[in-house]
């Protein structure tokens, strides 16, 4: 299949929709295109380009005939021509490069965040401990549990710098970056 009308492509391929009903992709489709079309002729347009996919082998339809709890869902075939799983470093699911540099900065400044919190939750902990030894049988338990998340939350900052490094510099010249 060479060409996937445009409204298909948008709604499966580029929203990724997929493990889907009928009645969800009509849904969806009149939420984004508002359109004057009514219900009938966009579940007819649906069921046209769905019989196609499932025809070429792109969709399995799943479930029992004539029931409204028919699912279709995307085959390694549709995979394979419309998320171009033949380069590696690309991954399943492609988006541009600043959505995803915003995406993992997003990421990296709220465990940033994160860390400064639990960072300064184990230093108070510290203090009332140094300041109040009665206490710190009841408090140890806070403490390794602030100075476990201040580690956690640096392992993840450690991995979402890793994967801007690694993908930004092998991407370099794209216009996509996967993970």
């Amino acid at each position: 299949m060479k060409n996937l009308n445009k409204v298909m492509h948008l709604l499966l391929v580029e929203k990724r929709i997929d493990n889907f009903s009928v009645s969800e992709l009509v849904e969806t489709y009149m939420h984004l295109y508002s359109s004057s079309k009514n219900d009938f002729k966009v579940r007819v347009f649906i069921h046209r380009q769905l019989y196609r996919l499932v025809n070429h082998g792109y969709l399995l339809k799943l479930g029992k005939k004539n029931t409204q709890k028919i699912r279709y869902i995307h085959t390694e075939k549709f995979k394979q021509h419309f998320y171009n799983l033949d380069n590696p470093k690309t991954g399943n699911y492609l988006i541009p490069d600043e959505e995803f540099k915003a995406i993992l900065n997003d990421r990296l400044t709220k465990y940033r965040y994160n860390l400064l919190i639990s960072t300064s939750e184990m230093e108070e902990y510290q203090s009332y401990m140094d300041e109040y030894p009665a206490i710190i049988a009841l408090l140890k338990s806070k403490f390794d549990l602030a100075k476990e998340k201040k580690y956690s939350y640096l392992g993840r900052i450690a991995a979402v710098q890793n994967i801007l490094g690694e993908c930004l510099d092998t991407r370099k010249g794209d216009n996509a970056v996967g993970y």
